[in-house]
């Protein structure tokens, strides 16, 4: 990953005559903040699909299709650890910016993602000091709790609209099918908590928070901005989708957040029939700001006594790989980067077969029934994966699944 970089060596950009944009190539931040002890990659995954659409669903939650046959990685670890966190974190799974939609399915409302375009969408979402939304609906009051069912258990704050829509859903229970009791109790679980969660004024907690603690003296990005890095629209992105994260990581309220990492000029990498050069030189713009970001992480002081870094697992992925060598076309088989939280850093696991077509090869894994295997990995193997390292242990993928051996802390 990190082979031909040296420490130390200053940012040389270079320009690429048919895309108008330069960069660098020499991976400045992951080996200035030693990224590389923090992260294992993981190659020759299958994604089973070389459709964009479908390779998407596939690496969201770890089966192929046109749509979502299991909630998506982030809705299952919000969902795993909605119980531990329920009273700290508000908002339990959040998409930032255009990062890919990630339904929540069979799982309740309440780890339904909440997509936030920019900081200022934060005012009529998560606060009520708006008049022209809230003026006459801030009179809630701690009422009793219960699930959609009518089991009961601790509190919420509620208003008295509230309370009324809420009941009113619970009278709908058993009078339909099975689906549709699933789709009341989904948009009880989703209101239950709005009042909850408003009286909290989440904006003035997310504006007080700093993106960069005052305690990090060394300039993370060198000389530069991200802004500075990116050319045009990619760089306000970087910017403005960087800073809300890391306000959201650093206040503490949220436990999945989606965060989309386009290239230069916006880049979608889709580089059908372009050089290998013009492909790996905007994957490598992208990579180096990634790597500004989780240096900002790294020395960012955590409440346990770590680093930010320590305390997130960092899921780096696309939808598909592409063709080798010409890097144009679609290819299923992809590599996945994973760092941070309870990840055997400093290693690679699997490799491509490029003679025989750039394939994955056999890897060593424990499948669902404990059984002991080599083969190919596949996207459901590395949702099973991640699931395991956070502790999300009940899940279920269509199609199988198993964790990849060596990827995670003994």
């Amino acid at each position: 990953m990190v082979n031909g970089y040296e420490k130390g060596m200053p940012d040389q950009g270079i320009a690429h005559p048919s895309s108008g944009f330069q960069t660098t190539s020499n991976g400045w931040s992951w080996m200035e903040y030693e990224l590389w002890k923090r992260t294992c990659v993981l190659h020759g995954i299958n994604q089973q699909t070389a459709a964009h659409d479908s390779a998407l669903v596939s690496v969201l939650c770890g089966a192929a299709g046109s749509e979502l046959r299991a909630p998506s990685m982030h809705a299952v670890i919000a969902n795993a650890l909605y119980d531990t966190y329920a009273d700290t974190r508000p908002l339990p799974s959040v998409m930032v910016g255009a990062a890919p939609n990630t339904p929540n399915g069979s799982l309740p409302g309440r780890v339904a993602p909440m997509r936030l375009s920019s900081a200022g969408a934060l005012q009529d979402t998560l606060s009520r000091k708006s008049d022209y939304q809230w003026e006459y609906f801030r009179d809630a009051t701690e009422n009793p709790d219960s699930d959609f069912a009518g089991v009961a258990g601790g509190t919420r704050t509620t208003n008295a609209i509230d309370e009324y829509a809420l009941r009113r859903l619970q009278t709908m229970r058993g009078r339909g099918g099975k689906g549709t009791d699933l789709f009341y109790a989904d948009l009880y679980d989703r209101y239950r908590g709005v009042s909850s969660t408003l009286a909290r004024n989440i904006v003035d907690l997310i504006e007080a928070t700093p993106a960069i603690d005052p305690s990090i003296s060394k300039p993370f990005w060198g000389n530069q901005s991200w802004t500075q890095w990116g050319v045009g629209e990619a760089g306000a992105t970087w910017d403005s989708d960087f800073q809300l994260t890391l306000k959201l990581l650093r206040s503490d309220i949220a436990t999945s957040i989606g965060l989309r990492v386009p290239g230069p000029k916006n880049s979608t990498f889709d580089t059908h029939g372009s050089p290998i050069a013009e492909h790996a030189i905007q994957l490598s713009s992208c990579f180096e700001v990634i790597g500004r970001l989780l240096g900002v992480m790294g020395l960012t002081p955590a409440k346990n006594g770590g680093t930010l870094l320590d305390e997130t697992l960092v899921v780096i992925f696309s939808e598909l790989g592409r063709t080798w060598p010409s890097g144009g076309d679609h290819w299923p088989y992809t590599s996945v980067a994973l760092l941070g939280g309870n990840i055997e850093g400093n290693r690679q696991i699997g490799n491509y077969d490029v003679p025989n077509g750039a394939v994955g090869v056999p890897v060593k894994i424990v499948e669902e029934n404990k059984s002991a295997v080599e083969r190919v990995p596949t996207s459901a193997d590395v949702c099973s994966t991640i699931y395991n390292a956070l502790g999300a242990h009940d899940h279920f993928i269509p199609g199988g699944f198993g964790e990849i051996q060596g990827v995670l802390k003994a």
